[in-house]
């Protein structure tokens, strides 16, 4: 689901994981987040036509937003998500903000800092709660915006009984290729000749 006259999704940082809280920033992306209770089948023979109920497995959360325009807020929380928050460096308008990746969870309960994902399609709102990036794609072509794909795991789902928020959307500028100044090496040095870059990153999450 995409952002639109009748559907938008929302993120919101969590005091406690999986306590789900309302949106406060909203991402130009596409939202594709699922719940899933998979039916455990008793396979022993039961000497009869019919087959014994099945139960109830454990339940699993989880998907995607993808496309994500990368504005500087909603950059800004995606980033922080998946490594740390920044140390930030520099004065204004030359600010510098370094993210790193997590050395040790945030707690013994949860590994990463945990956010809420609210989505909205026409007069339904559910929110997937203790949501944790699992994985992030930035791609950076050499004639377009920054883009972001992710993926995320969820604690749990509030299928029904939310209110649908009133989207805010980020006025500032999209990331663009020419914004990008690309360096590699120990000692960062200019490397001018990348064309299209994709980066990718994994917390290996289970």
């Amino acid at each position: 689901m995409g952002t639109g006259a009748t559907g938008h999704v929302g993120l919101a940082k969590e005091t406690t994981w999986g306590t789900g809280v309302a949106p406060t920033v909203w991402p130009l992306g596409t939202e594709d987040l699922n719940a899933d209770f998979p039916e455990i089948e008793v396979d022993v023979p039961s000497g009869s036509r019919n087959a014994p109920r099945s139960d109830r497995g454990r339940p699993s959360f989880a998907g995607s937003i993808s496309g994500i325009l990368a504005k500087p807020n909603s950059l800004g929380h995606i980033l922080q998500a998946a490594l740390i928050a920044p140390t930030t460096t520099g004065a204004g308008p030359n600010y510098f903000h370094t993210f790193v990746p997590r050395q040790a969870p945030v707690s013994s309960d949860v590994a990463l800092v945990p956010y809420s994902v609210q989505s909205t399609r026409g007069d339904k709102t559910t929110r997937f709660n203790g949501c944790q990036l699992n994985e992030l794609t930035l791609n950076a072509p050499v004639d377009g915006r920054l883009t972001v794909d992710t993926s995320w795991m969820a604690k749990g789902w509030t299928p029904r009984g939310l209110s649908a928020a009133t989207p805010v959307l980020e006025t500032g500028r999209t990331f663009m290729f020419r914004h990008a100044a690309h360096q590699k090496g120990s000692t960062p040095a200019a490397f001018n000749d990348i064309k299209n870059l994709t980066l990718s990153y994994t917390n290996n999450l289970e």
